[in-house]
């Protein structure tokens, strides 16, 4: 009889239980039918049938669709039974031998798993015996030791005893009477493995034998059959069948030792074979695995499916291969709370909103008792949170196994928005409850209590964050700063790293003191990789704090060489929250400092902006009118604005209020930007410069300037002036002023730096003296 190769969902179904152990051990060699079929590629899945359009023909059309997984097939066929004289007449058109020895294994499965076998299908499945697929005997004849009819028995020993009957035809026959443990039938297969008989019958009485009294051992040898034979033949029927069920009750638990092996040695062949399956085919192989009725065969499934979700992430935004997905939702149904667990866990990473509806209902009808199986629920509901599931989870908060993922899980439903006031009261007095004790809470626990918004005794919550364990220091921490708790508990715990980030988070999210904002300062972070979180929360307190608590902020930032572009931002920030909320004095200080800072990195255009914006006129504060003054005239200077500058430093050179100091500072300022231009070549400017400089001395030597002003004129090629009469005497504490007329310079090529013919007059943004 050829062996006619089967189709890849129905090879990873094993036998029957009452299937001999020699027939389970083909178990085996199904994984090498599985690599035969990767010749042709695994076909996809359809999609699912509407509800409203299953009859019986539709469920035909099922159970005949090669496309579809073994379990989809199987159901097909259990369900079409049980439709009445119309499905089984179509199921026994199945039967016919020429049709699909698949469709007709999954059809015997249905006869072994129906409450009563339909007696249309007796006579049909005794015709297929005549030409059984091997892998298909087995199951048909389980099917037919479902009929106690004695024409069926008849209808089997007929052909088993009939000589004239080719071998083929009584081979399948013979086999088939293992399946009825009665001493007649035995009586029978004796007569069959005669040296007489031919082969084939041989064989398969042989292994009826095996089948029917439970005995392994003796295989094909006939001395050890005859010897048990004449043992046993005279047995009354009372001590035949406790004879038989001795032996079958030995076998099986011979066979539960033996199946775990046989089980390792099958999901091992799994492996290679998921590997060289095509990646287009592969959730085809995973959704068979994951419905295989061997539990290690699942949980591989389970397990390669996660290999393939990693592998495949985003699936390319397509969705998931239907097919897989409805075997994993299956799973959440599996015998096994392994397999359940890992299921609930894959259709969680593949946030499956169809697995939360089912895990909700679930929950809600208390349906597992498993606890990791409940972890996974959990787990589920809290990346896709139900309103259904809100009440059943909060009973488990006492549960100290699952009040972690079930404080997680209502978390993230408090979040979303599914939580009620009276639940979240209910929540809050549980919690109270569980966390009185000495021992701090789970972390999530404490994260539950910040979002319910309703600590009953926040001088825990400080407490629990001097914990030993990391992960509730950190819970803690961050219920406070989310709080409207001062932040200067956290500041107090700085010194742990976990407790600084949460501070400076929350210290840029609503940090208002001064107090907060110095702080925030002195732990600028030196691990790089803090830094940007800093930077962005000084930036935003800046904004929030006082004008001086900003310039201090700057000045130590300064002195610790902080990057000058944060410092910019930092000032920015300030200045940037608008005059409504500062003086004219504290705006003029923050612009003050962002244009010095400016003017530092060699930007003078941009300083030259922020000094402008400042009216001099506005400002209560002599000493920053002053400080105003000098400032900008030394960013005129530097942004090349010459008559301008020396406009602003003949008014600071006649204030009576500037001291000796701050006029040298004017006079040095201008011989170094003489020197700046005689280094460039524009000595036309230099002379400018330097001409200009003795005007606004009136004629009088600067001692300390001498010997620099000589060499510069020196370098800028200036002649030695002719003398003259010594200028007028000021009275003490008069104002040195420059001579009425001015000094004629050597025109220079560069028309932003020529001075004008007449004495240059202050614009109207510049300070008066």
């Amino acid at each position: 009889m050829p062996l006619r190769r089967l189709n890849t969902p129905a090879t990873l179904q094993h036998a029957s239980p009452c299937v001999s152990r020699r027939a389970g051990a083909r178990l085996i060699s199904r994984a090498f039918l599985l690599a035969l079929s990767l010749a042709s590629p695994l076909n996809a899945q359809p999609a699912t049938q509407p509800a409203d359009t299953i009859t019986p023909t539709t469920l035909r059309d099922l159970l005949v669709d090669t496309r579809l997984d073994a379990a989809r097939r199987r159901e097909a066929a259990i369900s079409l039974l049980a439709t009445g004289p119309i499905g089984v007449d179509l199921v026994a058109r199945e039967l016919n031998p020429t049709r699909d020895p698949e469709t007709q294994l999954f059809i015997a499965r249905a006869v072994i798993l129906s409450d009563a076998a339909p007696p249309e299908l007796a006579q049909p499945m005794l015709n297929l015996l005549a030409d059984a697929d091997p892998i298909l005997l087995p199951e048909l004849s389980a099917a037919l030791s479902r009929y106690n009819d004695p024409r069926v028995l008849a209808a089997l020993l007929a052909p088993a005893q009939n000589d004239k009957l080719p071998a083929e035809a009584r081979s399948g026959p013979v086999f088939a009477l293992g399946y009825h443990p009665r001493i007649e039938v035995a009586r029978v297969l004796m007569e069959c493995i005669q040296p007489n008989q031919p082969a084939p019958v041989r064989r398969a009485a042989f292994e009826a034998l095996g089948n029917l009294t439970g005995i392994d051992s003796h295989g094909s040898d006939l001395a050890q059959w005859r010897r048990w034979w004449e043992q046993h033949r005279r047995l009354n029927e009372a001590q035949w069948l406790a004879e038989v069920l001795q032996n079958q009750t030995r076998r099986r638990l011979a066979d539960e030792r033996q199946a775990p092996r046989l089980a390792e040695r099958l999901t091992e062949l799994y492996r290679p074979l998921y590997r060289v399956t095509p990646a287009a085919d592969r959730p085809v192989l995973l959704a068979a695995m994951l419905t295989d009725p061997l539990e290690p065969v699942r949980l591989l499934g389970v397990e390669l499916t996660l290999q393939w979700l990693t592998d495949n992430p985003a699936q390319d935004n397509k969705p998931i291969h239907a097919g897989l997905r409805a075997a994993l939702l299956s799973r959440l149904d599996d015998a096994s709370p392994t397999v359940r667990q890992g299921a609930a866990r894959l259709l969680r990473e593949m946030r499956d909103e169809s697995a939360a509806d089912v895990v909700e209902q679930k929950l809600a009808r208390g349906e597992e008792t498993d606890p990791d199986v409940l972890k996974a629920y959990l787990q589920v509901m809290a990346r896709m949170p139900r309103r259904g599931a809100v009440g059943a989870i909060s009973a488990m908060l006492p549960d100290p196994i699952l009040r972690n993922d079930a404080a997680g899980a209502l978390t993230e439903a408090v979040t979303a928005g599914l939580v009620d006031p009276p639940e979240a009261a209910v929540m809050t007095r549980r919690l109270d409850e569980l966390t009185r004790g000495p021992q701090p809470p789970e972390p999530r626990v404490i994260d539950l209590l910040g979002r319910l918004g309703h600590i009953l005794d926040w001088n825990r919550v400080a407490m629990w964050m001097d914990a030993a364990s990391q992960d509730v220091r950190e819970a803690s921490a961050k219920v406070w700063a989310q709080s409207g708790q001062p932040l200067t508990t956290l500041i107090g715990r700085a010194s742990d790293p976990i407790i600084r980030r949460i501070f400076v988070d929350a210290a840029g999210r609503r940090g208002q003191s001064v107090e907060d904002f110095n702080a925030l300062v002195d732990l600028r972070p030196a691990d790089a990789s803090q830094l940007t979180a800093w930077q962005r929360s000084v930036t935003a307190m800046a904004s929030r704090v006082p004008a001086q608590a900003v310039i201090d902020a700057d000045a130590k930032l300064q002195k610790a060489d902080e990057d000058p572009a944060t410092r910019d931002r930092i000032l920015s920030a300030a200045i940037d929250a608008g005059a409504e909320q500062r003086s004219a004095d504290d705006m003029a200080k923050l612009l003050l400092a962002r244009g010095e800072l400016r003017l530092s990195q060699g930007d003078a255009n941009q300083a030259l902006a922020d000094l402008n914006a400042i009216k001099a006129d506005d400002l209560v504060d002599p000493a920053l009118r002053r400080r105003h003054r000098q400032t900008l005239f030394r960013t005129r200077l530097a942004a090349g604005e010459v008559d301008p500058a020396f406009s602003l430093a003949g008014q600071i050179l006649g204030d009576n209020q500037v001291d000796e100091a701050g006029r040298n500072t004017v006079i040095e300022e201008l011989l170094t930007a003489a020197q700046r231009q005689i280094a460039t070549g524009q000595l036309d400017t230099a002379r400018n410069i330097l001409a200009r400089l003795q005007t606004l001395l009136n004629g009088r030597p600067v001692t300390a300037f001498a010997a620099r002003i000589s060499e510069l004129e020196t370098k800028a090629g200036v002649a030695a002036p002719e003398p003259t009469p010594p200028a007028p005497t000021s009275a003490p504490g008069e104002p040195m002023t420059p001579k009425a007329t001015p000094v004629t310079p050597t025109h220079s090529s560069d028309p932003a730096t020529t001075p004008s013919a007449t004495s240059p007059k202050p614009s109207p943004d510049e300070p008066r003296p």
